[in-house]
This record gives C-alpha cells, structure tokens and sequence, in this order.
C-alpha cells in the first residue's frame, strides 16, 4: 500500500468509529448487533481509494466502536473480533473490487448489494453461532438458519437505503472539488449509463425486496425468521423495512446516475 492509501485507510477507520458509536445505540430486536447507518464511511471510501483501504478501514474502525459501545454494555470485543472485524473487511473488499474492476454508476447498486449481503450474512453466521454457544442457547438447526437470515435481512436493509441515498452526493461533491486529486481516480473513469437502464435495475432490486417483504408479511416464513427477537412488538416493523429498502431503491438507484451525468 501506498503512503496516500494507509493514510486514507486509517481515516476511514477513524470516521468509521465515530459514526458507529454516535449511530449504533439502537441494538438489533435479537439484542446483539445495533443499526449500522455508518457503513457509508467505508463504502465510500472503497470507491475513492480502492478495496483494501475500504476493507482495513471497515475491519479496524468496527472493532474500534465496538470497543467504546462495549463501556455501555451494548457489544463485547471478542464478539466484535469475531464477527464484525472479518465481515466488514470482507463486505467491504468485495464492494470496493466490483466496482473497481467493473466500475459504472450502474454497478453501484448492485456491488453495494452484494457487498453488504456478504458481510451481513458473514457476521449473521458468526452471532448465531455465538449465541448458541456461549449463550447456551440451543437452539435447532432450522431456528438458527432462520435467525441467520433475519440479522442479515434486517442489517441489509438498515445499511442499503444510507449507502444509496448519500454516496453518489458525496462522491459528486468529492469530483468537484480539489480533493479528487488525492483519491485513485479510478471512479472518474467509471463507465457511462443511461438513467433509463439505472431505472430497471433498480426497479429489479426493488422487486427482489417486494417480494421478502410479502413473503415476511404474508406467509408463515416471516414468523420463523422472526421468532427469536427478544422484543415482539417491533416484529412487524422489522418485516415492513424490506418494503421501506425497496421504495429507496427505486427513489436514490437512478440518482447515482444522474448526478454522474451532470
């Protein structure tokens, strides 16, 4: 790594750090894990400086929150070295690679998709298993698939919406100004689409998150992915944020192209 990348990598993680302690007192309805919004900081800096930076900042500024979140009692360092630490580097590093070697405004969506599905469900796995054996737990096999499913459902679509809805502003307000000459400047080379082909895109992810949320709602699945939130009352708010990811993408998908555009 370059000088210009360990020095972007170390504030990626420092910001990273701050936006989880500031954003992450919200814990998930299992009681492990919190609402994550500031997944933005190493997104964004994945785009602008490549995947390893985004990946150490990502692996390194999670652990860093988790170690001030766990003053108040609302994680713990081994679960966060565990869990948190391999599925950001992993997350991160996959989102940063796809756009940098496939780089468009049209990919975004979708790398930004993959890569949080990866890391979610990475670190998913790991609380699971965390639970079922050092919390004693014992749970069967087919609760701990589905209780895999639901951290990561919910994770997803709690990170998704921030990523899409404030990167491309930012990543535009970056390109205008004299910072862009301390990034890569690979992004600026990212290949043009048209907003119309943003626009199925979108509508597709958009589709795939409609269709959970009926699946959540309706059918006796969303129980079972549900069944072991510690607070029951919020179940149904749970299952409506697929609904909420999918209007977002519909709404901010094609934005990224048309601020590039411009």
């Amino acid at each position: 790594m370059r000088v210009q990348e360990i020095t972007a990598a170390a504030l990626c993680a420092a910001l990273y750090a701050v936006a989880k302690a500031a954003t992450a007192f919200i814990p998930t309805p299992w009681g492990i894990g919190q609402f994550a919004p500031g997944v933005v900081v190493p997104a964004f800096f994945a785009i602008l400086y490549g995947p390893l930076v985004g990946a150490l900042g990502g692996g390194i500024g999670v652990f860093v929150g988790d170690l001030y979140l766990s003053t108040f009692g609302l994680t713990n360092p081994f679960l966060s070295l565990i869990a948190g630490v391999p599925a950001n580097f992993v997350g991160f590093y996959f989102l940063g690679w796809l756009l940098h070697k496939w780089g468009s405004w049209r990919l975004f969506l979708w790398a930004s998709l993959i890569g949080l599905t990866i890391g979610n469900l990475i670190a998913a796995s790991v609380v699971v298993f965390y639970i079922s054996t050092f919390l004693g737990a014992f749970w069967p096999f087919d609760v701990q698939l589905a209780t895999t499913l639901g951290l990561t459902l919910f994770w997803i679509t709690t990170m998704l919406p921030f990523v899409l809805a404030i990167i491309p502003p930012l990543v535009k307000a970056v390109s205008k100004s004299r910072l862009s000459s301390l990034t890569t400047g690979l992004w600026l080379k990212w290949r043009a689409v048209s907003p119309s082909t943003t626009l199925k895109d979108s509508l597709a992810v958009a589709a795939v998150f409609a269709a959970i949320s009926a699946i959540l709602v309706l059918t006796p699945w969303g129980d079972l992915l549900f069944a072991t939130v510690k607070v029951p009352l919020n179940t149904f708010l749970i299952k409506s944020l697929t609904a909420v990811t999918a209007i977002t993408t519909v709404i901010f998908g094609p934005l990224a192209t048309l601020l590039a555009k411009t």
